[in-house]
């Protein structure tokens, strides 16, 4: 995770890079006055974006934290970190598009109780982000590691 304690030219306060299997920004954006978990998507010329994107984690009060060893997570990556699907949350998104730098950007806003959530999950945790293009699926895993941190970062005075 990056933290910045004063906004960038986009907006962003806390953000992590994703580049497989899209490239994309994730994190807190600081927008009209509020901030947002967010989830940015340059788009190509002509590329159509996804209809919707939904975040997918682990639901604290009903399920309990798997053991990730490091074994597993040199093995399987980002895999090894991901909820059990039974014990988990999904979270819907709007989206938006903006130009920015000339090109087209896909835009998805995640509800506040959203962001809450992602820092009560332990930092080996993974949390999934489900892009929804017509019948096809893309998978985007996130890393939970220090956001609690970041955004204790974000918050001292």
């Amino acid at each position: 995770w990056r933290a910045r304690r004063v906004s960038d030219d986009d907006g962003w306060r806390l953000s992590q890079a994703v580049d497989a299997p899209v490239e994309a920004i994730f994190g807190v954006r600081d927008r009209d006055g509020s901030q947002h978990l967010t989830l940015v998507i340059p788009l190509a010329r002509r590329q159509e974006a996804p209809g919707s994107a939904q975040m997918v984690l682990r639901d604290t009060m009903r399920a309990p934290m798997l053991e990730v060893a490091l074994p597993q997570r040199v093995s399987m990556g980002l895999e090894a970190g991901l909820p059990s699907p039974r014990g988990t949350i999904t979270v819907a998104s709007t989206r938006t598009t903006e130009r920015r730098g000339g090109r087209e950007h896909a835009v998805f806003t995640f509800p506040a109780n959203a962001f809450r959530d992602l820092t009560s999950l332990d930092p080996r945790e993974t949390v999934e982000i489900r892009l929804h293009s017509g019948r096809t699926v893309q998978r985007i895993l996130i890393e939970v590691g220090d956001v609690a941190a970041a955004r204790t970062f974000l918050t001292i005075r």
